[in-house]
């Protein structure tokens, strides 16, 4: 059955989905009388459009209201073609059928079938990796014959590198391999990756991480094993990620593991790379570095190499150090270590010890200002490679030319400081960065580059800056610029991310943001402001929390803001908010009316003590006054408090601009509320009819908006049904009635599924208006027997919508009515 046509829906084609459209295409448009190329490695051009053979939206070409959004974007409703293809058959819908296009898709994808094997999930191997067989075997079995495996070894160990080695070699052994780089912890992280693939869960489910799991584990189902490899970024790891690995070990019967981490994981067979060293690899490496001609003959590798902890960024490193100042004695090369003030035993398994040998092998001085310029903000950055048009754009403003930048990374690049994936990607080892971080003077003023155009970068790529916005927490506190930009930024991210359902990562932002505000607050101890930004970091925290855990985030924000100077309207601001957003929780999730009730008053108080000139603090008190009337009405069947409520909310909102919808639409709705509210409690129909003319006259301000008009055309509607009913005004009750049709009947051609069963309400109002009060009989038969038929259409459309089935039944058994006491002979279908 077909289900309401959401265009952006259908049109968002899962990555699985392209992949496998892709897989098939044989680079070629599926036209058998094209033969266009649709990618062009050589020069990056591309001329590829995945195509809806039947469309994504009603208004588009070969459309089937028939299909559910789901099957309008699956595999086999998308065809890929070149532009040129793509736009002749959209303008020639009757030539090129479905049928057609079908028989296309299916004979051009069948000459590449046999060889393709469709994977759901899939990472990118970085090029230039040189082989560790040994190792790679090494990992490769431990994963088969232990089924959870944990790979070990200190930061520049390699630990990704032979993941994606293991992963190069062996893929064809493994029905699914899925990569998730840990920077949370697992649990969240797990289920932020494979959700964004498969969207197992909803943005509010419970168990969300038990959920995919079990998803996983039921649904990919093969002879051969997958794998889930879980690359965690961190130096140490917490106690929820010990427990997550031990759940997995229980739950997952169908999935391999292997955890990739610096300290081992408990329990899990380990390949330590901190212990087994790969010295061919090593060698390689370091001859690559060094100079093959040079040391291919040093025969001193093995105490080389035990020297430096078998570590691949230390062989790297020390290669390139030794290409510059080539020496062939061992003791030379010790005696670099002992310059660097560290005993050789020392260096076992010490990170702080490997950073001052890296320390020692980099010359800072050799560095050019524009490589200093970038890497000022490179050692910011942690593990996960970054786009070259990304650091450009965050470099924007620093170089002098796009020459300039490209030199700086060109150089960096060949030197070992950055690292790249073979596609203009880079990234600054995280070990490497933290040596540099302490030779590199990071001024105020490169922080301040750094950030704002973070900021814009996020805008378009808030999810993979994540662990940017980490690092920014992490090493730059000690400035006050970083107080003042992080609550723009982790407000704006977060709540991105919170509209994107990515709410675990807008909880870990806000977390980041207390925690470094809550440091300025213990070293600014006088100072108000950050006093008042943690007030509202707390607020924003407790948002994305519907439980416990948020009521006493928001009492925090209190306690904070009952502190501050009472004469600072913004401070003010902040208690009436958190008041006010207490107060909503309490009411809508923890079911505490009284406290939800007491905390409205308490919002009041404070709005009520700020400026009477500022629009936007009196819509704020008028919005508070609403809420309370609704709990009091609703929740506490107050019905004299509400009704005082609602009127205060309209006092002020009466004095509010006329012309601005943010304030009208809640004005409209305070007084349509307070009309109902005298219907259905205080019998006082005559206020009743004086308030829905009042929203009448509010929503009649805003004709071009189709919200408002269909607003407007229920408020009319609501004051038909008091006149018929209770004022017994049957003349205004026709003319509102047809007033209420009149103005949604416009609406049925902007998206008929959403207006067309409440323009059918008004017309059943109507018809029992003739036949039940002004004896039209014959007149309310032919307004049910014209809306009958649509209303049946949707009822098909939506076969389990309650208010369309009860409209539906309403219409059949009306009609039933008359015609029975007509002795009509017509049959009549009851539902």
């Amino acid at each position: 059955m077909a289900e309401k046509t959401d265009k952006n829906k259908a049109r968002i084609i899962p990555d699985r989905v392209k992949k496998q459209l892709y897989a098939l295409s044989g680079n070629e448009c599926a036209n058998p009388s094209c033969h266009n190329k649709l990618v062009y490695p050589d020069d990056d051009a591309k001329d590829d459009q995945i195509c809806h053979i039947e469309a994504a939206s009603a208004n588009g070409p070969r459309f089937n209201p028939n299909q559910t959004d789901d099957e309008r974007r699956s595999f086999d409703n998308l065809i890929l073609l070149c532009h040129k293809c793509h736009d002749m058959i959209d303008n020639n819908p009757d030539a090129y059928t479905v049928e057609l296009l079908k028989k296309w898709k299916r004979d051009h994808e069948a000459k590449y079938k046999d060889n393709y094997k469709p994977k759901t999930f899939s990472f990118s191997v970085p090029q230039g990796l040189l082989p560790r067989d040994k190792e790679v075997d090494t990992l490769y079995d431990g994963i088969i014959n232990n089924r959870f495996f944990n790979l070990v070894g200190v930061g520049g160990s390699g630990k990704s590198s032979l993941a994606a080695l293991m992963k190069q070699k062996h893929e064809n052994n493994f029905n699914e391999i899925v990569y998730v780089t840990v920077n949370n912890n697992i649990k969240d992280d797990v289920v932020s990756k494979i959700n964004g693939i498969l969207n197992v869960v909803e943005k509010d489910a419970d168990n969300k991480y038990e959920t995919v799991i079990s998803y996983l584990d039921v649904n990919f189902k093969s002879e051969n094993p997958n794998l889930l490899i879980l690359d965690i970024n961190k130096t140490e790891k917490n106690e929820d990620d010990k427990i997550a690995a031990k759940e997995l070990k229980t739950t997952l019967d169908n999935w391999d593991v292997l955890i990739i981490s610096r300290e081992p994981f408990k329990g899990f067979k380990s390949l330590n790379l901190n212990q087994n060293e790969d010295i061919v690899f090593l060698k390689e490496l370091f001859l690559e570095r060094a100079g093959r001609e040079k040391y291919e003959n040093f025969g001193q590798f093995d105490e080389l190499f035990k020297t430096i902890c078998h570590s691949p960024i230390l062989a790297e490193q020390l290669g390139l150090y030794l290409n510059k100042l080539p020496t062939q004695s061992l003791d030379d090369i010790k005696a670099i270590f002992l310059d660097a003030n560290f005993r050789e035993e020392e260096l076992e398994n010490r990170n702080d010890t490997l950073i001052t040998f890296l320390k020692k092998l980099i010359d800072y001085n050799s560095f050019k200002g524009n490589e200093k310029d970038l890497l000022r903000h490179f050692v910011l950055w942690q593990s996960e490679y970054i786009g070259y048009n990304v650091i450009k754009n965050l470099m924007n403003g620093v170089f002098a030319s796009d020459g300039d930048f490209k030199n700086a990374i060109v150089s960096l690049s060949q030197r070992a400081i950055l690292t790249t994936d073979g596609k203009e990607s880079y990234k600054l080892h995280g070990l490497l960065a933290e040596s540099l971080r302490g030779q590199i003077n990071i001024a105020e003023q490169d922080y301040s580059v750094y950030l704002w155009n973070i900021q814009e970068i996020i805008e378009y790529d808030y999810y993979d800056f994540i662990q940017y916005a980490d690092c920014i927490g992490n090493s730059m506190s000690k400035y006050d610029i970083v107080s003042e930009f992080l609550y723009g930024l982790l407000n704006n991210v977060g709540s991105k991310m919170k509209k994107s359902w990515k709410t675990d990562y807008a909880k870990r932002l806000y977390e980041k943001y207390i925690l470094i505000v809550s440091n300025k607050v213990a070293t600014h101890p006088n100072n108000t402001d950050y006093k008042n930004d943690l007030a509202k970091g707390y607020i924003n925290f407790a948002i994305l929390y519907d439980d416990k855990s948020a009521e006493a985030k928001y009492l925090k924000s209190i306690e904070i803001s009952q502190q501050l100077p009472k004469d600072n309207y913004d401070y003010l601001d902040t208690m009436a908010l958190a008041y006010n957003n207490l107060a909503n929780l309490q009411s809508n999730h923890l079911k505490d009316y009284k406290s939800s009730e007491k905390n409205y008053k308490n919002a009041i108080i404070v709005r009520e003590k700020m400026p009477k000139d500022n629009p936007d603090y009196q819509n704020n008190l008028a919005t508070i006054y609403y809420n309370l009337a609704l709990l009091q009405k609703n929740d506490l069947n107050d019905y004299k408090s509400a009704g005082i409520n609602y009127k205060n909310a309209i006092e002020i909102k009466e004095k509010l601009p006329k012309d601005d919808p943010k304030y009208q639409y809640w004005l409209a709705a305070a007084y349509g509320n307070l009309a109902n509210l005298q219907i259905k409690h205080l019998n006082d129909y005559k206020s009743a009819e004086i308030n829905y003319k009042k929203e009448i006259e509010t929503k009649e301000r805003f004709a071009n908006n189709p919200e408002y008009q269909d607003g407007l055309a229920l408020a009319y509607y609501n004051l038909a049904i008091l006149q018929r009913d209770y004022l017994k005004d049957y003349k205004s009750a026709e003319d509102n009635f047809k007033k209420a049709i009149e103005i949604e009947e416009p609406l049925l051609a902007v998206n008929w599924q959403i207006f067309l069963i409440r323009w059918v309400r008004w017309n059943v109002g109507l018809a029992e208006l003739y036949y039940y009060c002004v004896n039209k009989t014959d007149t309310a038969k032919d307004i049910l027997e014209e809306i009958m038929p649509l209303a049946e259409e949707y009822l098909v459309e939506k076969p389990n919508d309650k208010e369309t089935i009860d409209v539906n039944r309403w219409i059949r058994n009306l009609l039933a009515e008359i015609n029975t006491n007509n002795n009509d002979v017509l049959q009549i279908v009851f539902a």
